[in-house]
């Protein structure tokens, strides 16, 4: 025997060379990958013609995910292998991503810290709600410090707009102001000098 068979599971779809078990993969890479490859004459020639298919199928995909909508490194390393792309597959499409300039973590950070500063949040709540993309605590420190913004002007921002008006009609507001930004992360110190500056 000299073949290539397939076991079909609900779960995945199991690659046997020769009645030996090569590998699992999904659907999606069965009819992605899989269904086509070119022929082959030999086992090497099977993989490698299914490592370059699975490779162009995953940087294919990502870039249509990236199209769509901008992601953090470890968003995209999960959809992808959500599809059933293997670690190598996926590392060769991230790494084409960043060399073409449609993945950048650096970017995306940046775009996120001004969002939110735009939404009235905080630094700490930033870097709080950044956690879970994993992302490295230098390059972090290094968007913050490359925005030209700041939390005081976030601040002052909010309390000219939402604020000022309430106070001077009933001066006990500025405690409902005060506990509002709080609740949003920001420190006492920067919230009272930004209400200090605001007046």
């Amino acid at each position: 025997m000299n073949d290539l068979s397939i076991k079909y599971s609900e779960e995945n779809i199991s690659i046997f060379w020769n009645g030996v078990h090569w590998r699992d993969i999904s659907n999606y890479l069965y009819m992605n990958v899989l269904r086509k490859i070119p022929p082959y004459s030999c086992w090497k020639e099977f993989v490698d013609n299914f490592s370059d298919r699975e490779n162009k199928e995953a940087k294919m995909l990502t870039l249509n995910i990236l199209s769509k909508k901008s992601c953090f490194t470890i968003e995209l390393f999960k959809k992808l292998k959500e599809r059933g792309f293997s670690d190598l597959a996926v590392n060769h499409a991230l790494e084409y991503a960043e060399r073409i300039g449609a993945l950048s973590d650096e970017k995306k950070i940046m775009y996120y810290i001004e969002k939110a500063m735009q939404k009235g949040r905080s630094e700490n709540w930033v870097r709080s709600s950044l956690k879970i993309y994993q992302l490295d605590e230098v390059l972090i420190d290094k968007c913050f410090s490359n925005y030209p913004g700041s939390s005081k002007e976030v601040i002052r921002s909010v309390i000219e707009k939402k604020w000022n008006w309430k106070i001077n009609k009933d001066p006990r507001q500025k405690k409902k102001m005060i506990h509002y930004f709080l609740r949003k992360g920001f420190r006492y110190e920067e919230i009272t000098a930004a209400q200090e500056e605001s007046e």
